[in-house]
């Protein structure tokens, strides 16, 4: 399920970061992150597989792209690149994240937590932000939750 989340994270930035770069070389029109929001919607209807991922995840890879645009223009970054599936992998779950505070695995879709020993703790915060990362290995994740409290 971790490798679904990220592989729908990055097609949806890829695709969002081409709408934006077509849309601005052929017709000089900017696309706003709202306009993906809905471009997003219709993306779902076409692709169902997305529709197995948390949405807010791939709201936050739109929220990101936004991001990246505007550190480019203001001249702290390079210009958007985009996403591969051989390089660090993130994605964010702004909401509802079931935490493991023993070393687990976090997983905000299937809603179930499994330690090292593979023992069940499922710890819901209401409050939670997660973004989960995998670096290099398939096998190795880092885990960064913040939470308001």
């Amino acid at each position: 399920m971790l490798n679904k989340h990220f592989g729908a994270v990055r097609f949806v930035y890829n695709l969002a970061l081409e709408t934006k770069t077509f849309a601005y070389s052929t017709k000089q029109v900017t696309i706003s992150r709202f306009q993906l929001n809905a471009q997003l919607t219709d993306s779902k209807k076409e692709c169902m597989w997305l529709k197995e991922v948390n949405s807010q995840s791939l709201q936050s890879a739109l929220v990101n792209l936004d991001s990246a645009y505007s550190q480019f223009f203001k001249g702290f970054a390079d210009f958007p690149t985009f996403k591969r599936k051989h390089n660090k992998q993130s994605f964010q779950c702004p909401q509802n994240v079931l935490i493991d505070f023993k070393g687990g695995t976090v997983d905000p879709t299937l809603k179930v937590v499994v330690n090292n020993a593979g023992v069940q703790y499922n710890y819901n915060v209401a409050e939670a932000s997660g973004n989960l990362n995998q670096i290099n290995d398939e096998d190795t994740f880092s885990r960064q939750i913040g939470v308001k409290g």
